[in-house]
């Protein structure tokens, strides 16, 4: 009877699988990158001493010795908190200043100090942006006002 259960639950858990699009420039780096850190620190509004007391050489030495090739660093997720400034975002969510932004950028901090180990901030390999995506990149900017 349990294995009938057990076949029943995985039958009807919603398992599913995901294939990967046949050419995707933003991902096709991946497969040779072979291992990659993610880090989910989440941001709060008591948290932001954290952020402040982050440890950036010391999450820099663990990446390289790990022999990662690219490192995901969660900038906020659900909670409408962020780890790094983001006068845009605080703007059209109708925040004060940094009422929901670290004033510290530690995303920016963290893709500074891995860079010169060739370990990549989570958007593929260093410089991998083709200039159709610098466009896009470039006409966000300009319609949110922040590009300069």
């Amino acid at each position: 009877m349990k294995r009938w259960m057990v076949v029943g639950a995985a039958l009807t858990s919603g398992v599913t699988m995901t294939l990967a699009g046949e050419k995707n420039p933003a991902t096709d780096w991946m497969p040779a990158a072979k291992v990659g850190v993610f880090m989910h620190f989440l941001p709060s509004q008591t948290s932001y001493p954290l952020v402040d007391a982050f440890d950036v050489p010391a999450v820099t030495r663990q990446v390289v010795e790990s022999g990662a090739r690219y490192f995901v660093f969660t900038l906020g997720q659900n909670s409408g908190y962020m780890n790094a400034p983001n006068a845009t975002y605080e703007r059209l969510a109708g925040f004060e200043p940094y009422a929901r932004c670290a004033r510290r950028d530690l995303p920016k901090e963290l893709a500074a100090a891995l860079a010169p180990h060739g370990i990549n901030p989570a958007t593929g390999p260093v410089g991998s942006f083709d200039s159709a995506q610098l466009k896009q990149l470039k006409a966000v900017a300009v319609a949110t006002g922040q590009s300069r």
